[in-house]
């Protein structure tokens, strides 16, 4: 009496594929989501260093209106809840909602879309719109 031999079971496809570039798998969603949270944390602590940091292309115009910015405040909560990442390749589209409370007032919500790209293995701010 022999029994017939039984089938290993198949790998499922995607077990042996890597991510595709861009993918959440490899890790550039954390990542665009860590640059949304140090973009906060900049505003909310007036760290003009760790925002240039995260936008190495600020002009002299923007810093300038941002050391203006934040001499008028005295304590900002900055509130991001991102909305949406979308990741093509080496850049990223993040649409948030922004909630800051400044100087114990909070302010009315507001969108913004941060566009960012890739440079070597981190995430850096292109522009910031609304």
């Amino acid at each position: 009496p022999t029994t017939p031999p039984t089938a290993a079971p198949l790998p499922s496809p995607s077990a042996s594929l890597p991510p595709a570039p861009g993918s959440p798998a490899d890790g550039s969603d954390a990542a665009v989501r860590r640059v949304i949270a140090e973009y906060g944390r900049a505003i909310g602590s007036q760290d003009l260093a760790l925002f240039r940091s995260l936008k190495p292309d600020l002009s002299a115009d923007e810093e300038k209106r941002l050391r203006e910015a934040f001499k008028m405040i005295k304590s900002q909560v900055v509130g991001i809840s991102v909305e949406s990442v979308a990741i093509d390749g080496d850049r990223a589209t993040v649409r948030v909602t922004r909630q800051d409370v400044v100087n114990g007032r909070p302010m009315k919500p507001a969108a913004q879309t941060f566009r960012l790209a890739r440079s070597g293995a981190s995430w850096q701010i292109q522009s910031i719109g609304q």
